[in-house]
């Protein structure tokens, strides 16, 4: 028989009237009804429902169709818990690895692969969560889908194992999502290449950037160039172990008009950086260009390029003319390991303040 009485005072919606057993004893029988061809459980629902909605004013009605689906809502959410129990049980049995043995499996993997062994079952999600999995992040794979928020949770979930973050084209992805970076330090320990035109992106999409510093980076000078020239308000740059830099890009720099507003250039151990080039760019600031550089670094523990193959620990600076003209400018230039070392300091006050600055 179809109920009669007014939904909102049936037994069936006064939970006050339930015992916990009671509740049980009839969620059992609705979940463990037979379903037949003679007995439609969907139209049985329908023909209850329809007769439920046919009475009572709208606002009764609406509260019923509301519990309705939210009870039914729950009971889906529930059947769906249990259904991942049972696989996470049978998986756990069937799976022949120990978890401390598959989560350092998970930890050899790229994270790409390691969300999608996660997105499995429950028991490889388990696994994963640990941070041993995240002490290597390589995003290499996936670095087009990794935005600030996915790349703050698997820092959270490293904690204090990770070790190395892998992330290249690093400026291509900070380009397309860190556009209002200012400040920039990177060290590119994986030793990866840097193209044209991820270095033309990097540049016209971050234009806010006023200090950058690239370590290990596969630069040349003309990549260099676009970077010291792209940026209209750069303060900073610090190229230091990059290789492939001669120092020909300073030519422009020091032929510029004074409207650069570049302060600190630090070209440390940059193997390939040619005495000749840094004496050009030298007598360039003698002259009176570049107004608003204040510290110059080019020490390196294999000395400067020079003629042919050598190398020179003493190469020849202006020094002294840049003493008087260029007072202002903290010029340091330091070869220890190849010979006498030359180091000139122009005013150490000045040294300091830059050092303690970056």
């Amino acid at each position: 028989m179809l109920p009669t009485e007014n939904p909102n005072s049936s037994p069936l919606f006064d939970s006050l009237e339930f015992n916990e057993s009671h509740l049980d004893s009839i969620i059992s029988s609705l979940v463990t009804f037979p379903d037949s061809p003679s007995l439609s459980i969907s139209s049985s629902f329908d023909r209850v429902l329809d007769h439920l909605l046919s009475s009572g004013d709208v606002s009764v009605q609406d509260q019923l169709v509301d519990r309705t689906l939210e009870h039914f809502s729950l009971l889906l959410q529930s059947t769906k818990r249990c259904s991942q129990k049972r696989a996470t049980l049978h998986n756990s049995i069937s799976w022949f690895l120990h978890s401390e043995l598959t989560v350092k499996v998970f930890s050899m993997v790229d994270t790409k692969s390691l969300m999608q062994a996660s997105a499995c079952c429950t028991m490889f999600n388990n696994c994963a969560m640990d941070p041993l999995c995240y002490s290597h992040i390589d995003l290499t794979k996936a670095f087009k889908h990794v935005d600030d928020r996915v790349l703050r949770t698997l820092l959270n979930r490293s904690g204090k194992q990770l070790r190395n973050v892998l992330l290249e084209p690093i400026l291509e992805l900070l380009a397309r999502n860190c556009c209002l970076i200012e400040h920039l330090f990177l060290d590119n320990c994986s030793q990866g290449v840097i193209t044209y035109p991820t270095i033309e992106f990097f540049v016209t999409n971050c234009l806010k950037i006023t200090s950058l510093t690239l370590l290990n980076f596969r630069l040349n000078d003309a990549m260099a160039q676009i970077l010291v020239t792209g940026f209209r308000i750069l303060k900073y740059i610090n190229l230091s172990n990059t290789a492939g830099i001669t120092g020909s890009f300073l030519r422009d720099l020091g032929h510029r008009p004074n409207d650069s507003p570049l302060e600190t250039l630090i070209l440390r151990d940059c193997f390939s950086l040619q005495e000749r080039e840094v004496v050009d760019f030298l007598n360039s600031l003698i002259a009176g260009n570049v107004r608003s550089i204040r510290y110059i670094d080019v020490s390196s523990n294999n000395g400067l390029a020079c003629d042919g193959d050598g190398r020179t620990s003493i190469p020849n600076f202006p020094s002294e003319k840049l003493k008087e003209e260029r007072s202002d400018i903290t010029f340091v230039a330091d070869f220890p390991s190849i010979g006498p070392s030359t180091r000139i300091i122009c005013s150490s006050s000045l040294m300091e303040d830059y050092m303690s600055m970056w």
